[in-house]
């Protein structure tokens, strides 16, 4: 390895310390403004849904006797009215009524966007990407100004594409490097803002790796270490590779967590999840850890499918994926 390229391995390396971060404020921007658009989308069935509970409601108040209700003494049918119903109505109106209030505070985030009654297939906005206060940003100001230049003219703005349903693979997203495109499944299950969140940042961690590969100068940012790499696992593993693999009992399942590309996005994943389900006291988090890592044998098959996957089949990217779990939500 000459000079040049041990300096980019050392750069790769010693920024890559930690778990993998996309630029904060781009984050920000980029989740507000599909929290809008998703936001922008429910509005018109909110809307269509409380008019059909008041309509319902109304013909519970008054209600029309049938030919089977017997008059009173004056002759008169008349319908008793089910309170109960009223009651369950009402409750019906005002929960809608909250998440309509909920949906357009979301829409107001995001200057723009706007309700529309038409149903959108694929709706997609442009990005600059902001370096401000990102944890690389000294490493850049650092950096080879033509490099940055560089891969500013080729990554520096981005394209953020929500589509209505699924996309290829029944993937939540994927990121196109030679289009600089995002594209994310509006297909969630019903935990929008999470959802959103979790995919829009496992994606952009993919940009932050060839963004940095060019402003740097270096093939490895973004990748562990190459001690634990495996030459056979890569996002293009051909069918001889592929038959290799199932001869080590490495399943097509398991190709994506084994990818190394993959390994920092599946880790924010795992932390992200953990942070969100973490229980309060000492002890059940200890168990809770033990369990997510699978660190013993007789939790292994409870736990995350990342951490699984990896013990099973590489153990020292599962050590290093421990490590690193371990100083983020211990």
């Amino acid at each position: 390895m000459n000079r040049e390229a041990q300096m980019a391995d050392r750069v790769a390396q010693s920024t890559i310390a930690g778990t993998v971060e996309p630029p904060p404020k781009t984050t920000e921007e980029v989740f507000r403004w599909a929290e809008a658009i998703m936001a922008a989308g429910r509005i018109p069935r909110l809307r269509k849904h409380v008019t059909d509970i008041e309509e319902r409601r109304e013909r519970a108040v008054h209600p029309q006797p049938s030919r089977f209700d017997l008059p009173d003494a004056k002759g008169n049918v008349i319908e008793e009215v089910d309170w109960d119903k009223i009651k369950k109505y009402d409750r019906g109106i005002a929960k809608v009524n909250k998440d309509l209030a909920e949906a357009y505070s979301d829409v107001k985030k995001s200057p723009g966007v706007k309700v529309r009654n038409k149903k959108w297939k694929r709706v997609s906005r442009k990005f600059s990407i902001n370096t401000s206060g990102w944890r690389y940003k000294a490493r850049l100001d650092k950096a080879d100004p033509e490099r940055v230049s560089l891969a500013d003219d080729e990554l520096g703005v981005i394209t953020i594409e929500l589509v209505d349903g699924g996309i290829k693979g029944n993937a939540r997203g994927y990121w196109k490097r030679n289009s600089a495109t995002i594209r994310i499944s509006s297909s969630g299950d019903g935990k929008w803002n999470e959802y959103l969140r979790s995919t829009i940042k496992h994606e952009l961690i993919h940009w932050v790796m060839d963004y940095l590969n060019v402003a740097l100068n270096t093939e490895d940012f973004g990748l562990p270490s190459k001690r634990v790499r495996d030459p056979l696992i890569t996002q293009w593993t051909d069918g001889n590779d592929a038959r290799l693999l199932n001869n080590r009992g490495i399943s097509t399942d398991d190709f994506h967590s084994l990818h190394d590309i993959e390994f920092y996005t599946k880790l924010a994943d795992a932390i992200r999840l953990a942070e969100a389900e973490m229980p309060e006291g000492r002890k059940d988090r200890d168990r809770y850890f033990r369990e997510f890592i699978g660190l013993d044998d007789d939790v292994f098959l409870r736990s995350h499918d990342f951490f699984r996957t990896l013990k099973k089949h590489s153990l020292g990217k599962w050590k290093k994926a421990v490590k690193e779990f371990a100083k983020a939500v211990m």
